[in-house]
């Protein structure tokens, strides 16, 4: 009894992590949809506010299929399809894709030049995490801030720097970055 009861714990909690995600996961992009349908209903800029609309559409429809594949293992675990990947394409991809929101913070983006190493990768996944890293430089970076990606390589490892002018992570809080949805 003791073991069924600590399994259907575990089952309801993946459960609950399952929708605490789909929701954060939700949130950012629609908000930005529905910011810049109001903004383009108001401007004569229609064609950039369509056009952002259109990528945080396709963004958004991403991340559905993305959560759906979770929810549809059976594990309840994320399913990579790792396959050689160009790194600095997929940061490139990450960029292009955050560039609206980067645009309408009033910051500064730049992709460093350099190698572009080729590592076995999930590329979505693997772009999608590097999007997120960038919407958190965002949230620090600040109106007039810059945020740069380098991508290199460590020995056989493909890296991503992002990096911003924020104020950093205290270092009693830095090993906190590594908990689910922490806010310092």
């Amino acid at each position: 009894l003791r073991d069924a009861n600590a399994t259907l714990a575990r089952i309801d909690e993946d459960r609950q992590r399952f929708f605490a995600d789909f929701s954060h996961e939700l949130r950012t992009p629609l908000t930005v949809i529905l910011v810049e349908a109001e903004l383009g209903r108001r401007s004569t800029e229609k064609d950039a506010a369509l056009s952002v609309i259109e990528t945080r559409a396709k963004r958004l429809s991403r991340r559905i299929d993305d959560l759906l594949r979770i929810a549809r293992s059976k594990s309840g675990r994320v399913h990579l399809d790792p396959k050689p990947a160009d790194l600095r394409r997929i940061a490139r991809d990450a960029v292009t894709e955050m560039r609206p929101a980067v645009r309408q913070a009033g910051v500064e983006i730049a992709l460093a030049t350099g190698p572009s190493p080729v590592v076995t990768a999930d590329a979505q996944w693997t772009r999608q995490v590097v999007a997120g890293l960038i919407e958190n430089a965002l949230r620090h970076a600040g109106d007039g801030g810059r945020i740069r990606l380098r991508v290199g390589e460590t020995g056989e490892t493909g890296t991503v720097q992002v990096i911003d002018n924020g104020p950093g992570i205290p270092e009693d809080r830095q090993l906190k970055v590594f908990d689910r949805f922490d806010r310092g």
